[in-house]
């Protein structure tokens, strides 16, 4: 398996996809565009596995304690 940082549209295109699969609503590649730019501390992630999305994550910079914080979404 491959963790890859989420960059290009379609990137985030497929990460929208995989929260659809799992949770019956897509998220526009907009959504996640902006996220990105208005929080410098975000970064969006793919897992692959032979060159297909089996997951993506979310990494996050908390402003009240300034720690990490993540999600991952795997596929079944």
């Amino acid at each position: 398996m491959r963790i890859e940082t989420a960059t290009s549209p379609e990137d985030l295109a497929a990460i929208s996809l995989v929260v659809e699969r799992l949770h019956g609503r897509r998220i526009a590649v907009a959504e996640l565009e902006h996220e990105l730019a208005a929080d410098p501390g975000t970064r969006f992630f793919l897992a692959r596995h032979e060159g297909e999305v089996v997951g993506s994550g979310v990494g996050k910079r908390s402003s009240i304690q300034d720690t990490l914080y993540a999600v991952a979404r795997v596929l079944p």
